[in-house]
């Protein structure tokens, strides 16, 4: 294998790696949007309903949790408020549709390095195409600010753990990761409040 077969492997593994990475980072974001507005939409829920519950009598409340729930309903609406703003400023959206398009558009590129690998051409014709596949694959990751995180490529690699000789041990680790790494904020604020709600109701 010369020298242009040996830099054609390279940039075909390096594309592969990138290209599978951002689908990865897309798809994180995508979730991060719509878990975001879950959490928020989950935790206005419980306020209504914790307001609902005391206004309506539908639970018997202490004296001392009806002079709480009112300020607690307070502190949450406002908590609840200054998350949104928060999370809208942060874009998931956008960068979950940048990272894709991203993504397209190096499988574009790496479908015709792949062409040009299993193509019979002289070395020089062959060079000029790497040397073409290279830039436009530079260009693109120039155009797209946007980057995946460690933890995509990780969850990249564990998805091609046989290519990559990774145990199983070390794959569930990083699963685990994937969930809890982009996700906490949301599962947190999501299984909090009953947990909170019962805390104040047993009081």
């Amino acid at each position: 294998m010369n020298y242009i077969d040996n830099y054609a492997n390279e940039l075909d593994m390096r594309m592969w790696k990138t290209k599978g990475s951002r689908y990865n980072a897309y798809r994180r974001y995508e979730r991060k949007h719509w878990l975001s507005l879950a959490s928020i939409s989950i935790l206005t829920l419980y306020v209504f309903g914790l307001t609902l519950a005391d206004f309506c009598n539908t639970i018997k409340f202490t004296t001392n949790q009806q002079i709480s729930i009112p300020f607690i309903s307070m502190v949450l609406s406002i908590f609840i408020l200054i998350l949104s703003l928060l999370e809208a400023s942060k874009n998931y959206q956008i960068k979950s549709e940048r990272l894709h398009n991203c993504a397209k558009d190096i499988a574009n590129v790496y479908n015709e390095l792949r062409k040009v690998m299993h193509t019979n051409m002289p070395d020089e014709d062959k060079s000029n195409r790497l040397n073409d596949i290279t830039m436009r694959y530079d260009s693109i990751i120039q155009k797209y600010g946007e980057n995946h995180s460690p933890i995509d490529y990780e969850l990249f690699i564990a998805e091609h753990y046989k290519q990559f000789n990774i145990g199983i041990i070390n794959r569930q680790w990083i699963y685990i990761k994937s969930i809890i790494i982009p996700y906490w904020l949301y599962i947190l604020l999501m299984a909090s409040p009953p947990i909170v709600i019962c805390f104040i109701l047993s009081r």
